[in-house]
């Protein structure tokens, strides 16, 4: 048996070899040539998930207990899911709560309400009350507009789509508040003169005029830009509101996503055709080029963590292409976990996303595997590691360097310890260091700097006990809502059903040079069958994820409960309708 040492050295010339001993040789293998065969076995698949019928998958809400010699692309994304939920709402409260150097969104509105008369409010006025008050503000209303406030509540409360918290807005009545309070100020102001009126208000008080603008900043950088047909307050301001009944201005407008982007372009005004599914369309622009994923400098979070997907779909643009030869079934594989990872990422961003817009031989010869540690999508864990560096230079610019030592991410149990400025360190160089380890398994010299060299040595850290983390148990099943067909009157949403597990099959499609040594460090030549090159075989979990119509938008507890009641994939999405 080959004792092979762990990881990957460098020899001088740069070549990336792997190191073992057999008995008292030497064993060398220079992954330089390297190509590795990856594939899955084809599974029958349950109507609706791409398949035919008589399959389910076996679902599994967690994580939790996973084995720790192998690390699916899945595994980071969960840890990854975890962390920004926690980040995004901490960000939440800090932005609603104000710090010592941003102004919250609790004081910008207690400002506004203070100068919203009787005479002066009309509807947009209106919509801010009734936003400060499902923030949980008292603010005092007179007797005549009073009644068309709690009326205007009201009606937003009944629609689910709208007002209905969902994603981490679950862990506390303040984040539900939050949500809610937010959401209604993404109602369409209407009245031309109205909405210049507040829009004047606005700009007449410079404390509340840059804390408005603080916060259009950091929801576009958090999330994405806004929708272009949403125009905001500043809009309304600079350029004047537009004329007619419907203005389609905001107070805070939604953020587009490219999905969202595509629904409407297509359908805004026209028939959805039976059995058309949003993300299949998605993948195939994406594929064929017609959608471009590459962040611009407008670009929020939410297009970077879209765009660290990319490479999921369209492996052969990812550095690593060269090293791998993909068979059918391993790329389908990566299209559902594309899916899956979409569906988790735009749930964390679901409150300022637009949403409410309608895988032998035996003998006794010594087999040489693939070393192949985690899933070899190099790519993807790079640009995860660009998407939060991104994101610190948003929050930085918002609550300055040293506020993110002052916040810490949230969970459904409370706050975590670390800081936010240490966790988020944390996961950059955690998915950096996975990047910098799937490139050298794969013999692919990422041209590492000592920060990515320790990035590296983060990563190895957390995978070697990554079963015991607490992120990777926590249950992520969620309904996440798309649009209202108002044909249909149903609501089209992404359904992230949970994880499944299938075989890795991975082989040398093109072997590694081999070299063996004496003891005295000589070459020297082995029986022919002494070594052999072996496939192997990786477990690997994928997100199941299905798109249908509801009648009814169900939140994260509501949605598990539903899961766990009828747990399979086919019972689950029949039972909602």
């Amino acid at each position: 048996m080959i004792t092979f040492e762990r990881g990957i050295s460098q020899t001088r010339d740069g070549a990336l070899v792997r190191r073992g001993k057999l008995g008292e040789y030497s064993i060398e293998l220079d992954l330089t040539e390297q190509v590795l065969r990856l594939d899955v076995a084809d599974e029958q698949t349950e109507p609706g998930l791409n398949s035919s019928p008589g399959f389910e998958p076996l679902l599994r809400p967690s994580l939790a207990g996973v084995r720790e010699d192998f690390v699916s692309a899945a595994m980071l994304a969960q840890k990854a899911k975890q962390f920004d939920d926690g980040l995004y709402a901490a960000v939440e409260l800090a932005a609603q709560r104000g710090t010592d150097r941003f102004a919250g969104k609790q004081r910008l509105l207690e400002l506004l309400a203070a100068e919203l008369t009787e005479g002066q409010a009309g509807q947009p006025g209106e919509v801010v009350l009734a936003a400060a008050e499902l923030g949980g503000l008292t603010p005092p209303l007179a007797a005549s507009i009073a009644p068309s406030v709690k009326q205007r509540v009201q009606a937003f409360l009944l629609e689910d789509l709208k007002s209905k918290p969902l994603a981490f807005y679950t862990w506390s009545p303040e984040l539900k508040a939050i949500f809610q309070q937010d959401r209604m100020l993404q109602s369409r102001l209407k009245g031309s003169a109205d909405i210049a009126t507040l829009a004047r208000l606005l700009h007449a008080n410079p404390r509340a005029r840059a804390s408005y603008e603080r916060h259009l900043r950091l929801m576009s950088g958090l999330s994405n830009p806004f929708a272009a047909t949403e125009p905001s307050l500043r809009d309304a301001f600079d350029q004047g509101p537009p004329d007619g009944p419907d203005s389609g201005v905001c107070f805070f407008p939604p953020s587009r996503a490219r999905e969202t982007d595509l629904a409407k372009r297509l359908f805004q005004g026209r028939s959805i055709p039976a059995g058309y599914s949003l993300m299949d369309d998605l993948i195939a622009r994406i594929r064929a080029g017609k959608i471009d994923l590459t962040p611009t400098g407008a670009s929020g979070w939410y297009d970077y963590q879209t765009w660290a997907l990319e490479p999921l779909i369209v492996p052969e643009g990812a550095a690593e292409a060269n090293h791998l030869d993909l068979g059918g079934g391993y790329r389908r594989h990566l299209e559902a976990l594309f899916k899956g990872l979409l569906t988790l990422t735009r749930e964390t961003h679901i409150k300022q996303v637009e949403a409410s817009m309608r895988l032998g031989w035996i003998d006794s010869s010594i087999p040489i595997e693939p070393l192949l540690s985690l899933e070899p999508v190099a790519t993807y864990y790079l640009r995860r590691a660009q998407a939060y560096a991104f994101v610190r230079t948003v929050l930085e610019a918002a609550f300055e360097a040293g506020g993110l030592r002052g916040m810490q991410r949230l969970t459904a149990d409370g706050p975590v310890e670390p800081d936010l400025d240490a966790e988020l360190s944390f996961m950059e160089r955690l998915f950096l260091g996975a990047y910098v380890t799937a490139m050298r398994e794969l013999g692919i010299d990422p041209g590492a700097t000592d920060r990515e060299t320790a990035a590296a040595a983060t990563y190895a850290q957390w995978a070697q006990c990554c079963g015991e983390d607490r992120d990777l148990a926590q249950d992520a099943r969620a309904m996440v809502p798309l649009f209202f067909d108002i044909e249909r009157r149903k609501t089209r949403v992404w359904l992230f059903l949970g994880w499944s597990e299938k075989t890795l099959d991975v082989a040398f499609f093109h072997r590694p040079r081999l070299a063996v040594f004496d003891d005295k460090g000589r070459p020297v030549s082995l029986p022919r069958k002494t070594l052999r090159f072996v496939p192997c075989s990786k477990p690997l979990f994928y997100p199941v994820m299905v798109e249908t119509y509801v009648d009814s938008i169900l939140n994260r507890k509501e949605f598990q409960r539903h899961c766990d009641e009828f747990r399979t994939p086919g019972r689950i999405v029949d039972a909602l309708h």
